[in-house]
């Protein structure tokens, strides 16, 4: 491994950055305010203003109204509230699907306003 190995995980980190930027372009283009990370796969994006939930409220209700779970900002301390976190640690099929639950929950909620 020390001498044959060494670029082993670059077939995988190619990977993790498209489900990223994947996920960070979904999300920004429906309104999410996010800071790309640049060496993990969790993301940590800002709820839009115009949705008015907090991250518990926010996570609970898309966990019920469209089976997609995000972990509440708020679990990260006060700074975090407003926010979701969530993994890219997925398959891309599953990382589609999620993001195409998340736009249509964030379209019902805004057509319900």
């Amino acid at each position: 491994a020390l001498e044959n190995g060494m670029n082993d995980a670059q077939p995988m980190r190619e990977k993790y950055v498209m489900r990223r930027d994947y996920i960070y372009d979904f999300m920004t283009r429906l309104g999410f305010k996010i800071v790309k990370p640049s060496g993990a796969f969790y993301m940590f994006a800002r709820i839009p203003e115009d949705l008015e939930q907090n991250s518990m409220d926010f996570c609970l209700d898309l966990a019920h109204s469209a089976a997609v779970a995000f972990v509440p900002g708020s679990a990260f301390g006060i700074g975090g509230e407003r926010h979701v976190r969530l993994s890219y640690a997925a398959s891309i099929d599953d990382i589609k699907e999620a993001m195409r639950r998340l736009e249509v929950f964030v379209k019902e909620k805004r057509e319900n306003k």
